[in-house]
């Protein structure tokens, strides 16, 4: 609450004259920060007084930071339950991927199958495993074999 207190008293000493002022954005790791960014440029190309913060952490915490006042606006990956925020879609899709060794023989493979994974220690998003969620690419992914995985971390 504090921080939201002073952020408030922060805006009202910008001028009233000029765009000015600071942005806050929640975001995750994302393909759509690097178009994110453009835009920020460009603003603050045109507008020198405006400021952008960029917090990061998983669609939980943000969307908490979000319905606190903390954030102007969230950059989320899906699943995430959108029922009582408005959605811009921004046309950006992100791709799964794994991190192995240079020397696993997974690494040599250009694609993977859900049979090559099913043994490997995952660590994953929270969100990626909620089963609350009706879009879950993850979960539909792995579909039945789930509960096979080994998660060894969120």
């Amino acid at each position: 609450m504090i921080e939201l207190v002073e952020r408030t008293k922060e805006e009202i000493k910008e001028s009233v004259d000029e765009i000015s002022g600071d942005i806050y954005i929640g975001a995750g790791e994302s393909r759509v920060i690097r178009r994110l960014t453009s835009l920020m440029k460009e603003l603050t190309d045109k507008y020198h007084k405006l400021r952008f913060h960029f917090v990061s952490g998983d669609s939980f915490d943000l969307l908490d930071k979000l319905d606190k006042g903390l954030l102007d606006f969230c950059v989320l990956i899906q699943p995430i339950s959108l029922i009582k925020y408005e959605l811009l879609s921004l046309g950006e899709k992100d791709t799964f991927g794994i991190m192995l060794r240079k020397d696993d023989p997974l690494s040599k493979k250009e694609n993977f199958t859900l049979d090559d994974v099913k043994k490997l220690p995952l660590i994953v998003s929270r969100q990626a495993i909620k089963r609350e969620f009706d879009d879950n690419l993850i979960l539909d992914w792995f579909n039945d074999s789930f509960n096979e995985l080994n998660i060894v971390g969120t």
